[in-house]
């Protein structure tokens, strides 16, 4: 009897122990598909869920949330309080979608993935703004949910979830940098798409090939009809890709590090051009574009002043223009490097102004001389009711502060016009000239009328199809 209830026992045992191991592998595999905070799928999980739809080529629109206020809230409330945002954020975005469709997919990112193609998920885009419209209560405190949102296609972006994944978060990331609420995927703006890495990996060699060309689009005083300078492009002539545009090679430049090479090269031909045409009696100045990585580079403002102290050019001839997006970007490093090329006497610039984002807030923070605006508002300045105003409270901002006014984009003696009625300082665009090598550009300047008013619309005449090929140039 005693071994009997013996082996009952052990018996009893054991089955209890089964279970138990069971249970636990329950809830490890169960673990190992969800997000320990939010108790959502993770990014495996919903690679599992998603298998069949997407081995079936169903359309598919995921779109990746990216919190970007979960960092300040972690780093001034602590991580506990950052949890408890993730969940409230949590608890607004499932809902919006079917269940297993809603996912915490990184520390700061949540996905989305609904049926059908870019309507659907631009639908969904604003279903998502509006959840996170009010704050949320977090213990005593209001906390706002500010996020960026990115969004691919399947099969078009993609038919593998981490590849849909992966692109989803850098549109995010770019939703966030650019200042804008949803941006969808695009091949060209991927650094990690397999020919911008060769095109980056090329272009290592492509500044002592001497492929780099730096072109001129000439800037204007409205008023007068002077030439007061010109901004500096660079256009790169691959080997065996042809010529390329800025978008296509800038991007890949910043993520692998090649992109202060590259600003170097396209500063010192500036510096050197310009420098050249002061001394014959040319008094012009010369803008060069800076990137965000260039402003987190703590010795660029010494090479700034090496570049200028080897070419012997007046600082105050030099302008570096920069978007507000970038000074976001890297804004501890951007403000002292900032400053540091405000003391050498150089300007600064904000350029694509009215496409960033808290402008206002950070231009009077800001050591700088000029604005830029952006071309997108002046395409339709003589249709459009909203931009004509945008465009003229901007001008009246800008000289409120003190600032010069630069409008690019100018294509045609209406805008002009127009432009001139709103007080604008300088004009850049296409009814003055295409960027040109700078042999071209003192050219330029030795045939062109003298004033602005002497340029009639049939000199500044460009096919619209050009137009369009080249705005992003």
């Amino acid at each position: 009897m005693e071994t009997a209830a013996g082996h009952a026992a052990s018996a009893i045992h054991n089955v209890e122990l089964v279970r138990e191991l069971r249970e636990e592998a329950t809830v490890r595999a169960r673990q190992a598909l969800h997000d320990d905070v939010t108790d959502l799928p993770n990014s495996r999980g919903l690679a599992e869920t998603l298998q069949r739809p997407l081995f079936s080529g169903s359309r598919l629109a995921v779109l990746t949330i990216r919190i970007d206020s979960l960092r300040e809230v972690n780093e001034t409330l602590g991580r506990a309080m950052g949890d408890e945002l993730l969940q409230q954020a949590a608890s607004r975005l499932s809902p919006l979608t079917e269940a297993g469709w809603c996912a915490k997919t990184a520390t700061d990112e949540f996905t989305i993935v609904v049926r059908g193609g870019y309507d659907e998920a631009q639908g969904m885009a604003e279903q998502v703004i509006q959840a996170f419209d009010a704050p949320v209560q977090c213990a005593d405190v209001a906390l706002a949910i500010t996020a960026g949102i990115g969004i691919v296609l399947a099969p078009d972006h993609g038919r593998e979830t981490e590849i849909l994944l992966r692109r989803a978060s850098l549109a995010a990331s770019r939703s966030r940098v650019e200042g804008t609420k949803v941006t969808t995927w695009a091949a060209d703006r991927d650094p990690y798409d397999p020919q911008r890495l060769a095109i980056a990996a090329d272009l290592r060699d492509a500044i002592p090939a001497g492929e780099l060309q730096v072109h001129f689009q000439p800037q204007v005083d409205i008023e007068s009809g002077l030439v007061t300078g010109a901004e500096a492009l660079v256009r790169w002539r691959h080997p065996r890709l042809g010529e390329l545009r800025p978008d296509q090679f800038i991007a890949a430049a910043e993520y692998t590090g090649a992109i202060d090479a590259l600003t170097e090269h396209v500063l010192s031909v500036a510096a050197h051009t310009c420098a050249g045409w002061r001394e014959q009696g040319w008094d012009l100045d010369v803008s060069v574009n800076l990137s965000a990585r260039n402003l987190a580079n703590v010795t660029f403002a010494d090479m700034v002043e090496s570049i200028l102290d080897e070419t012997g050019l007046d600082p105050a001839a030099l302008t570096l223009e920069l978007t507000e997006s970038s000074i976001m970007t890297e804004a501890e490093g951007a403000m002292n490097t900032l400053a540091a090329i405000h003391d050498l006497g150089v300007s600064l610039s904000i350029d694509d102004f009215g496409t960033g984002y808290s402008s206002l807030a950070h231009l009077r923070k800001l050591p700088v001389s000029e604005i830029k605006i952006d071309k997108s508002f002046v395409f339709d300045l003589t249709t459009s009711h909203s931009d004509e105003a945008i465009v003229r409270s901007m001008v009246d901002l800008g000289h409120h502060l003190g600032l010069t006014v630069v409008v690019e984009g100018v294509e045609t003696v209406e805008v002009r016009r127009r432009l001139a009625e709103m007080g604008a300082d300088r004009i850049q665009g296409y009814l003055l000239s295409r960027p040109m090598p700078v042999t071209a550009f003192e050219q330029w300047i030795a045939d062109r009328p003298v004033r602005m008013a002497e340029l009639s619309t049939s000199e500044a005449e460009t096919s619209a199809a050009d137009r369009i090929a080249d705005r992003e140039r």
